[in-house]
C-alpha cells in the first residue's frame, strides 16, 4: 500500500510540475524562430547581393544607413518583448495564475510582436523606394531563387529528394 501511495504521489508531482513547465516552454526564447534568432533581413540580402542587383556605392551606403536605424529600433522593440516574456513566464509560474493578467500581458506581447513586424515592413519598404524596378525584378529573382533552395534543403533533410531515372545520366 505504501508503494502504491509514494508512486501517486510521484505521479502527481510530475503532472503538476509538467503543467508548469510546458506552457512556460512556450514563452522561453522569444525572437529565436527559423532564422537563428536574426530573423529575415531584406538589407542583409540586399548587400549580400549588390553586385548582381548592380547597386552604386551611394545607393548601398543609403540602404546600409536605412538598416541600421531600423536595427536599433528592432533592437528595443526585441528587448521589450524578452522583458514581456519574462512578466509573462512569472505570471505563469505562480500557482494559481490571474486568467485576466495572463491574457492582459498577452495582448502587451501580441502588440510587440505587432510593432516589430510593422518595423520590419516599413525598413522593407523605404529600402524598396531606393532600387530601380529592374533591380526590383532581380531582387524577386534572387528571392525566389533563395524559396527553391530551402524547398530542396528541407526535401533533403525529410529524405525525399528525387532520384534520376536510371538512363538520365
Amino acid at each position: 500500500m505504501k508503494i502504491r501511495e509514494n508512486w501517486l504521489k510521484a505521479a502527481l508531482a510530475a503532472s503538476l510540475t509538467a503543467a508548469m513547465v510546458i506552457p512556460l516552454a512556450a514563452f522561453a526564447k522569444p525572437g529565436h524562430g527559423k532564422h537563428g534568432g536574426k530573423g529575415f533581413s531584406i538589407a542583409r540580402v540586399v548587400e549580400r547581393n549588390a553586385e548582381r542587383l548592380d547597386l552604386d556605392a551611394d545607393t548601398l551606403k543609403r540602404i546600409q544607413e536605412v538598416s541600421a536605424a531600423h536595427k536599433v529600433k528592432l533592437d528595443a522593440l526585441r528587448e521589450a518583448s524578452r522583458r514581456e516574456h519574462t512578466v509573462m513566464r512569472e505570471l505563469l509560474s505562480q500557482p494559481s495564475p490571474s486568467e485576466p493578467a495572463v491574457l492582459q500581458q498577452a495582448e502587451v506581447l501580441g502588440r510587440l510582436r505587432t510593432d516589430r513586424h510593422k518595423q520590419q515592413l516599413q525598413s522593407w519598404l523605404e529600402i524598396r523606394s531606393m532600387l530601380t524596378p529592374a533591380q526590383l525584378q532581380e531582387l524577386q529573382e534572387l528571392r525566389e531563387e533563395q524559396r527553391e533552395r530551402f524547398k530542396e534543403r528541407r526535401r533533403e533533410r525529410r529524405g525525399n529528394v528525387e532520384q534520376p531515372e536510371a538512363g538520365a545520366l
